[in-house]
């Protein structure tokens, strides 16, 4: 077994044969990248080079420049599809400013009756369409998984908090089924023992 270390700056650390030969675990004390040959810990790196493409990494998980790319109209217009000069942004520029990944591409696809046709449930192939077509479109995310969740008790008890798999039902099931967004935050708060309205 091997240990990396980057360092400082930005860093890459390249491996032989494409991701899909390795099993990545990601955790506090590194990335775990585990091939046929053994083990390698990275640490303080920001990219991982596979002969079929780049992981990135923030604070040693994944990081998903295509994301934050959809997530800027102004890192739409000056990068496109250019996930390295992307992820290197954030890392120099990006992250120190408050930047962050907002675009969830599961519910872009929730949010139009076409794209669910399109896509499924491929958000990498929706945030693709998002920075191709959809921004200049105009096209919004107006799905809320989240409150999908909270609107039906049959998917609190499936799927706990976890909105992204209750987006996924929607595209898969409930949409087709007529299951809509009931829940409203703000009749609920009020319910609660003990909340107090800073409006009032």
């Amino acid at each position: 077994n091997d240990t990396l270390d980057g360092g400082a700056g930005y860093d890459t650390a390249s491996f032989v044969g494409a991701s899909s030969d390795y099993v990545l675990t990601f955790g506090a004390a590194g990335v775990m990248v585990q091939g046929a040959s053994g083990t390698t810990t990275v640490t303080n790196a920001e990219r991982l080079a596979f002969s079929n493409g780049t992981v990135y990494l923030h604070d040693n998980q994944a990081f998903d420049a295509l994301g934050y790319i959809a997530s800027y109209g102004d890192l739409i217009d000056t990068f496109r599809f250019d996930t390295d000069a992307a992820a290197e942004h954030y890392f120099t520029v990006g992250a120190a400013a408050g930047r962050s990944v907002t675009f969830d591409g599961l519910e872009y696809i929730a949010s139009h009756a076409d794209l669910m046709g399109a896509f499924g449930t491929d958000a990498q192939a929706a945030t693709v369409h998002y920075i191709g077509s959809g921004y200049a479109e105009g096209r919004q995310v107006t799905f809320d998984g989240l409150r999908y969740l909270a609107s039906h008790g049959e998917l609190i008890g499936a799927y706990g908090t976890d909105a992204r798999a209750a987006t996924a039902h929607y595209i898969q099931y409930g949409q087709a089924s007529g299951w809509g967004i009931t829940f409203d935050p703000k009749a609920y708060l009020p319910t609660i023992t003990g909340y107090y309205s800073t409006s009032e």
